[in-house]
This record gives structure tokens, sequence and C-alpha cells, in this order.
């Protein structure tokens, strides 16, 4: 075995074109596969590191929502707290529930503040999970009695690292959102929270969640209505998820009847209210956020990184099989001096296997450039994308898998192959006629799959064309956006909005700004806000789900995002608290709830209602359809009331419309908010192009991804069908010195050479055309703008594929054409 391994080092040492372009073939196969697999990893496969994670679950409803409000950052239900405290009491079934909820914080320690991402979590929290600290104490269940008692923080380990460089923090004071707060603890480093893409920076408990997010409980509903909390559980040891979801059915009719009692008159179909179920979901790997988003792109690029391993180990194959062919004579001297077929197939396998690891050990360069692309992709500090064990073993596992499939079949070959032709000084009997048709074979495939790849990556550039190009319905042109945040600096919604009031005022006056305004979700910003609805002469079918998206704007909103009114007027600076109240709608808005009647006059209300009396809001315009969360929401009924009736103070993203760069605009738009606020801080400022150019980044990676990997996939097929023309010629030497001889043209040679070609090409179209079609139909989903049949990405990937093929075959077809008749007869 040492003595057939030193053999093979010594060969591929003594052919380094063979050995360089074997092992860059397979780190061009390994090396994106290993990057994918990180990300694959984190998203798919990787459990929470906590305690256990196979006992935990989220708690689901499945039905009608509740009445009230909901706000949320991810797409499980969210609870209020009371609810939180009845599933506390009643949940027997488990040893322990928990809550959390995402919440702005503004950090501020000495003169130095920063906005943060924090999260407000019960007491119990790290108990039930089982995460220990890295610094300190974490909460629990004691820290979270007294409301409004508990002025204490954990940071995250992530967050300590960056903003205090591992100092000792531990009693240091410091503010949150304006209230003093005491560090107790820091986080394991393991821990980054139960959102998957999104690692808090700061924990507090829900006992001090009327003082972090005082708008939220402000809103003048029942804090039973306010829901806002993701619940999960821990199960009892023994307990099942099925044996858990019935135990809790009774315990949730009960609530269910409390609540239908508590709030009989804003419940619209009370019997489709009881039919709610309570749904048991596995929390293994937490709440998806990043999944929900990235899950069909990511997959999408799996399959296209598999197709571009499969066509380095078919490439390779076919080079291991020229290779046999060229040591024929001497396997067959081995051979007949007694090797035994055994030896024969080690000696070759053992060769892969070298070529494996180095081409392994590439592959992790590779890989090292291609998570980069992926963490521009995923965003950063979504996930931690690196080079870790779990990546590196994956890496040389997938070298070591990979080493049968391209080298056992010339193996196989080689031990196979006839001792007496091999030995004759006449060559061209050396290879078989199925081994030539092996070869000929896997460049077929290989054309194929190249094809499939290409047509892919065709259809994400463009539909990332057509997103750029696509009309959302506002300008984004010549805009400056920037948010601020004033409730986070202690502001009521009175002050709040004097201060938008006049901080727009100023921007208007500022050189150069043609118009400003704002709104509580940014456009663009992957932000909704749904209300219930009740419209005046609208009769709702039988469970009819009435409801519409809505968002919180300025006067002027329209006027300065380019959005067309199309009848009645706009928001004017007398819509104000006490003045009546009003609301704008979309055209999606009239065509559900008007059927071409006149909306304008029309009342409705987002708390339900039936009577005139309960209607308070009158429709006062109408205004195009435009996109508002993303380019690729369906367009659906939605209305727009003025900031000034809202009784909360919200977050605002404002709009500047201007011709002056952002660098000269910016720092005056700083020094503006300065002068109103020298304590408010002003942060994602932005040009609006900018930010619509960000919500494209995901087509945009996948598209340079796909891309890549059809260029990778083209370039190896076209190394392979060079390798088998030229061996081709090689073969037929002779022959062509015979036609050339008997009167052949060069021109004659040249097309015969390159009609071979041609067939590779057209059978490998051929075969590839339904395997591309059928990724297409697979892709569907993440198209915009075009089919999956699309005919110009098929024509295109064609083109391209037969060009390669074309430029791959010309230098031996030309070598052939320009061969010497007296020399190819020489014996």
């Amino acid at each position: 075995m040492f003595r057939d391994l030193r053999f093979a080092l010594r060969l591929l040492r003594n052919n380094p074109g063979y050995a360089s372009v074997a092992v860059l073939t397979l780190a061009l196969g390994i090396g994106p596969n290993s990057a994918v697999f990180s990300a694959f990893d984190q998203i798919f496969l990787r459990l929470l590191p906590v305690d256990d994670p196979r006992q935990l679950v989220i708690l689901e409803i499945e039905g009608p929502p509740a009445p009230g409000v909901a706000m949320s950052d991810n797409q499980q239900t969210v609870f209020s707290h009371p609810q939180y405290l009845d599933w506390k009491a009643r949940s027997g079934v488990f040893q322990g529930v928990i809550a959390r909820t995402s919440m702005r914080a503004l950090l501020a320690d000495g003169d130095e503040g920063e906005r943060v991402a924090g999260e407000l979590i019960s007491g119990n929290f790290f108990e039930v999970l089982g995460v220990r600290p890295a610094l300190g104490r974490l909460f629990t269940s004691e820290d979270d009695r007294l409301e409004g008692g508990h002025p204490q923080v954990v940071l995250s380990h992530q967050f300590w690292t960056r903003r205090y460089a591992g100092s000792d923090v531990i009693d240091r004071r410091i503010r949150v959102n304006g209230h003093p707060v005491t560090i107790v603890g820091v986080t394991g480093p393991e821990f980054r929270g139960l959102l998957s893409g999104g690692a808090p920076d700061l924990y507090m408990t829900l006992a001090m969640r009327k003082q972090m997010i005082p708008g939220l409980y402000r809103i003048p509903l029942p804090e039973r209505m306010v829901r806002h909390l993701n619940l999960l559980a821990r199960l009892r040891p023994g307990a099942s998820r099925v044996q858990a979801e019935e135990a809790m059915r009774l315990v949730f009719q009960s609530i269910i009847e409390e609540e239908l009692a508590q709030f009989a008159n804003r419940i619209r179909d009370p019997e489709e209210f009881r039919e709610r179920r309570m749904l048991l979901i596995p929390a293994l790997q937490g709440i998806h956020t990043l999944r929900e988003r990235v899950e069909e792109p990511l997959i999408s690029v799996v399959a296209l990184v598999g197709l571009v391993l499969l066509i380095a180990c078919v490439n390779l194959a076919g080079l291991l099989m020229a290779r046999g062919l060229a040591r024929s004579r001497e396997l067959a001297v081995r051979t007949a001096v007694g090797a035994s077929r055994l030896q024969i197939l080690r000696q070759s396998l053992l060769e892969s296997s070298i070529v494996a690891v180095a081409g392994g050990l590439a592959g992790l360069l590779i890989a090292f450039w291609t998570l980069r692309l992926l963490g521009s992709w995923l965003g950063e500090g979504a996930l931690a994308l690196e080079l870790d064990g779990r990546v590196v073993a994956f890496n040389f596992a997938l070298a070591a898998a990979t080493c049968p499939l391209f080298g056992l079949l010339p193996a196989l070959q080689a031990s196979r192959s006839s001792v007496l032709p091999l030995l004759k000084v006449q060559t061209a009997g050396g290879e078989s006629r199925t081994a030539t048709n092996l070869r000929k074979g896997a460049v077929v495939l290989q054309v194929a799959l190249s094809l499939a790849l290409l047509v892919a990556a065709g259809l994400f550039a463009r539909t990332l064309h057509n997103l750029k190009r696509f009309d959302p319905g506002f300008r984004t042109e010549h805009l400056l956006t920037f948010s601020i945040d004033p409730a986070l600096n202690g502001y009521d919604s009175q002050r709040g909005h004097a201060l938008y009031d006049e901080l727009q005022r100023s921007l208007r006056a500022l050189p150069g700004v043609r118009d400003a305004a704002a709104t509580q979700l940014p456009l663009l910003g992957n932000q909704q806000m749904a209300s219930s609805l009740s419209v005046e002469g609208y009769e709702a079918a039988d469970r009819e789900n009435i409801s519409t998206r809505r968002n919180v704007v300025s006067p002027r909103f329209f006027a300065t995002l380019g959005i067309p009114v199309l009848l009645g007027r706009e928001f004017r600076e007398g819509d104000r608290s006490g003045a009546p109240q009003v609301a704008i709608v979309n055209q999606a808005f009239v065509d559900r709830y008007f059927e071409g009647r006149n909306p304008l006059g029309r009342r409705l209300s987002f708390a339900g209602g039936s009577g005139v009396e309960d209607l308070p809001m009158e429709i006062i315009g109408v205004v195009k359809n435009q996109k508002s969360s993303s380019l690729r929401e369906e367009t659906r009924p939605f209305a727009y009331t003025p900031y000034s009736q809202e009784n909360s103070l919200a977050p605002m993203t404002f709009y500047l419309l201007g011709a002056r760069e952002e660098a000269v605009l910016g720092p005056q738009v700083r020094r503006t908010v300065r002068d109103l606020d020298p304590d408010l801080p002003v942060y994602g400022m932005e040009t609006m192009a900018t930010v619509r150019d960000s919500r494209v980044e995901l087509e945009r990676s996948v598209a340079l991804l796909a891309s890549a990997f059809a260029a990778i996939a083209t370039l190896l097929t076209a190394v392979g069908l060079y390798g088998l023309i030229a061996y081709s010629v090689t073969r037929r030497r002779t022959e062509m010195g015979v036609r050339m001889a008997l009167g052949a043209r060069r021109r004659e040679v040249l097309t015969l050479v390159l009609r071979d070609a041609a067939f590779y090409l057209l059978a490998g179209l051929v075969l590839g055309l339904p395997l591309a079609l059928g990724l297409g139909s697979y892709l569907q989903s993440q198209l915009f703008g075009l089919e999956a049949h699309d005919p110009v990405s098929v024509a295109a990937a064609a083109a391209v594929l037969g060009t390669a093929v074309l430029v791959a075959a010309l230098a031996p077809a030309l070598r052939a054409a320009f061969l010497d008749p007296a020399q190819a007869l020489r014996l």
C-alpha cells in the first residue's frame, strides 16, 4: 500500500499539467458546495445551542386572529402579556413556558448613544432554555415579578465583544431608552437568540415592557388585546408533542370562552372563533425568519452547486480514463509480470484519492470566496458563515465521496484491459469501443448539465433585470431617506407629533429641497401593518376575512413620492387630532369594497362596528396602487391615515425630494435634527435608489452565484470536449493523413472534426433541454416578469454553450487540418 502510494505521488509529480487540471477541476466542484453547506447547515440542520432543543415547541394558533392589535418580527402567532400569564399558570404538561418580543432600543453609555436590537423576555427565559452566562448572571423568574421594578439588562456575547471589547461590565450603569439600568450578565458565545438570522444585542425582562415600549401600551385597548409576544414551551420528560397538544386543547377552549365573554362585541363570528386550534410547532431550530426568506433560493443554489460537482466528477472521470489509456502499455506490462487485478485497482484508486484530498484543500480556498458572497446575500451578521469544523469536515467528506464517483470507472477499465492487445506496438486498438462510448457519453452529459445551469443563470439574471426596471408606483430618484425614533428619548405622542411637524417645515426650508414627507412604515422596508376592517355599505360574506394593509403618513406624502391621487385630495395640515378622522385608500381597496362606486365620503373603521356612528373615518381620497413592503408583493387593498390622528408615537422615516447630492444634503439634515433635539439620533440615511438596490440584493447574489456556477460548468465542459476531440484527432491521425494524401482539402478535414463536436453539442442540447425546462419550472416561484420556459434564456444558453464547444474544438480541428500527410503516414 505505501509503495503504491509513493508510486502514485511520483506519477502525479511527473505529470504536473494533468495533476493541476485534475485538482482544479475537483476544487471547482467541491469548494462552492462546502460554502453553500455552511449556510444550509445553519439554517436547516444546526440545532439551537440550548439544553435538549428537541423538547422545545412554539405555541401557534390555527384560525382567525383575535381582535386587537398585533405586532411581530416574524410569522408565528403572537400573544398578549395576560395571555402569556394564562398559559404559564395552566400549562401542566410543560416544564415551563417562555415569552419573547423584539424592541427598539437606544443605548447610551456616557456621551455615546447607539441604536441597538433588543429583546424583552420572560424572567424564566434563560432557565427554561438552559442558557449559561459567560459573565455575571442571567435573569431568573425573580427578575420578572414587579412591573417596572427590574431595571436590569443582559448583554449578548457578540455585542459585549464589539462594544466593550470583552471588559468587565458587571454592575455598570447605562441608559436604555432613557431609563437607567444595570448590566448583570453576558450570555454565552454560542447563544444568538431564538430568531434565525437575528441576534439581539441586549435582553430585558417583560416587567420593563411599559417603560421600554410605551407607545404600544398607550394604544386605547385592553392589554389583553395588545399582542406582541411569541410563546415557546419545554415539554416535560417523556411527553410527546401530540400528547401535549391534546392536553392543551381543553385549556385553550376555556381561554377562548373567557375572551368571547370579554370581547363579544368585537368578534365578528363567535362560532368561527371557537373553532380555532392550538398547535405545537417543533422549535429545535428556533423561530424561522431568515429561513422563510431564503429557503427557496438556497435550495435552488444547493441544486445548482450539486450539478457543478456532478459535471466536475464526470469531467474528471473522462480525464482519468484518457490517462489510463495513455498508461495502458505500462499496466499491461505490470499485469504480465504478475500484478493482480486488485493491485491495479488499488493503485488507480490511490491516485484518485490523492487528487481528491488535494482538490479538497484547494476547494477550501474557493469556499472562502463563496462564503463572502453568501454573507452579502444573507445580510451582514445574519449568520456566522465561516470555515468552521463542520464545514471543513463536510468539505473532505465530499472529497472522499467523490473519489469513487470519478475514480472507480477508470480503475475498473484499467484493471479489466486485455494484456495482448495492449502489448502491441500499434496503439489504435488501445481503447475499447465501450470505453470510447463512455467518454463520448460523459461529454454529452456535461453539455446537457451545463445547458440546465446556463438556463437557470439566464432566468435569474433576467429576473434581476426585470426587478431593477420595474416601476414600484413611486419615484426612487432624487430622494434621500432617514429615520428617527423620538419615543426612545422619552417623547409622548403629542410632543413627538409636534417634533415631526417642525422637522418637516425645517427640511422643506433647506436649500435644494423641493418637498419632504414622512411615513411610519418605510417603503420597501419588508414591514407590514394590517387591521381588521368595517366599510360602510359592504356586506361581508360568511366567514370572509375583512382586513386591509395600512400605513401612517404625513401631509404631502403622495406628492413627495410621486404617487398620483386619482380622486379627492391628499392629507393636509388640518387633518390632526381633534379634527374629523380621515383616510385615503388605493385603487385596489375601491375595486374590492366599492365595485366601481364613488368611495369619497364613505366611512370605515379599523376597530369593527356596523353603524355609521361606529365608523369614524371618512375616505377623502383614492391613490394609484403602489408597492409598499417589497417589489414582489401582490397588489392588495391599502389604507393610509395621518400620523397626527394616531394615539401612539411610532418611529418615522422621512423622504426628502431634491436635486442635491447625499454628501451635501446629509450633513444639513443631521444639523437640522440636532438643532431640534441634540440627543435625537438619525439612522438609516441613504438614497432611495440605494434602498431599492439593496432590496434586490438576494436576487443579485443568486444571479451572480448561478452565473458563476454556470461559467464553471461551461469551462469544465469545454475542457472535457477539448480532451475528447484532441484524443480523437490523435487516434485518427493516420486516417486523416490518408484522406489528405488522396486529395482532401484542409476545409474538409476541419469540417470533419467540427462535425463531431457539433454532434456532441446537438446530443447534449437534446438531452439537456427537458432537464433545463424542468429546472426552470422548479424555479418559477422565484422568477419575476417571465415564465420558466423563457425562450430568450434557452436560446442564450444554447448560444453560449455552442460558442464554448466551437472554441474547445477549434484548436484540435486546426491541428488536424494543417497536418502534414507525410508525417502522418510515417510508421
